[in-house]
């Protein structure tokens, strides 16, 4: 942590802060030591046999400087900023705090459980919280990290699924848009970098990207692929199979707009498929909603809101089931 209390109960910067004085956690109010070496920027930590609810300790030379480069960055357009607020009524305290907006900078592996609860509580009081990944965590190639997909959000009046990180070295804002999945190839996206000197806070919750080129497969390609993993017997395909079976269905033989890209792909990947197959048995939105309890999936997007994206689903089935086609080729 970059902020701790002296004996006077003020707040001190540990850039500023004197080696022959005591400092104390805001938080739980115990003793904590300065370190200040030339590897890390001063900053402060609990003692090895301490425990403290609100700081996890070890952080990151990288999390250390985001918080603190994201921090000028706030302060110089005149925000209400503050750095490592503690909420006692959360027992959390974020990165940085403007308003109602609580800024995280996740640099380190965090459990999608971990991150839902603390979402939870910020939820609890109408906070805000604006994730954003660093360097370790930002997308490989083809793959999201569960982590990362928990993070999709999208703006309003957008349908694209986005996500942010930082790149606290070069001062630039990463803004992850445009997400799209493909059944063989994985997930794709397109990264802007936008440098911090040329952004304001409220602007960046109005980014949006052009469209891009979509997908394109053909239904027989998607059933071939689905085949092939039945024949290779892969877990989760093999467990979609038994649910089709279980509702009169086979997974490689559903009506051919079933197999069609969309961009929920993003959210269900291949369980979009039991999405639309449960269609099939359903004469409208509440009777499809209530055959939905009985496929077990998590919705781990806590920046989506769920009833809203499967309303759009099921419109999408209408649309989709009233073209009939043959073996043509369609898009996203």
């Amino acid at each position: 942590m970059l902020l701790a209390m002296n004996e006077k109960q003020i707040m001190i910067y540990a850039h500023q802060a004197k080696r022959n004085q005591h400092y104390f956690c805001p938080a739980c109010k115990q003793q904590v030591q300065l370190k200040r070496g030339k590897h890390k920027i001063a900053h402060f930590a609990h003692f090895k046999h301490q425990a403290c609810e609100s700081f996890s300790e070890g952080e990151t030379v990288e999390h250390l400087r985001a918080k603190n480069k994201l921090y000028q960055w706030l302060l110089q357009q005149n925000l209400p900023v503050q750095m490592e607020a503690y909420l006692p009524q959360l027992k959390q305290r974020p990165d940085l705090l403007v308003g109602k907006i609580a800024i995280e900078m996740q640099c380190s592996p965090l459990s999608t459980t971990r991150f839902q609860e603390r979402n939870q509580g910020y939820f609890s009081e109408n906070y805000h919280p604006w994730w954003l990944v660093g360097r370790k965590l930002q997308p490989k190639k083809h793959q999201l990290r569960p982590l990362m997909k928990a993070m999709i959000c999208r703006g309003r009046k957008q349908t694209a699924f986005q996500f942010y990180g930082l790149d606290e070295k070069r001062n630039v804002l990463l803004y992850y848009s445009n997400l799209r999945w493909h059944y063989r190839r994985g997930y794709f996206y397109d990264c802007k970098e936008l440098p911090l000197a040329d952004l304001k806070l409220k602007s960046v919750f109005q980014l949006q990207l052009p469209p891009v080129q979509p997908f394109s497969w053909t239904v027989k390609e998607y059933q071939f692929y689905l085949q092939d993993q039945l024949f290779h017997r892969q877990p989760h395909i093999m467990d979609l199979q038994e649910f089709c079976y279980l509702h009169q269905h086979n997974l490689i033989a559903l009506p051919g707009w079933c197999y069609l890209p969309s961009p929920y792909h993003v959210l269900f990947e291949h369980d979009l498929l039991i999405l639309r197959m449960l269609y099939l048995q359903t004469d409208n939105y509440p009777s499809w909603l209530k055959a939905l309890k009985n496929f077990s999936f998590t919705w781990d997007y806590p920046f989506l809101n769920q009833a809203e994206i499967l309303e759009e689903i099921f419109i999408e089935c209408e649309k989709l089931s009233a073209n009939l086609f043959s073996n043509e080729k369609y898009v996203l």
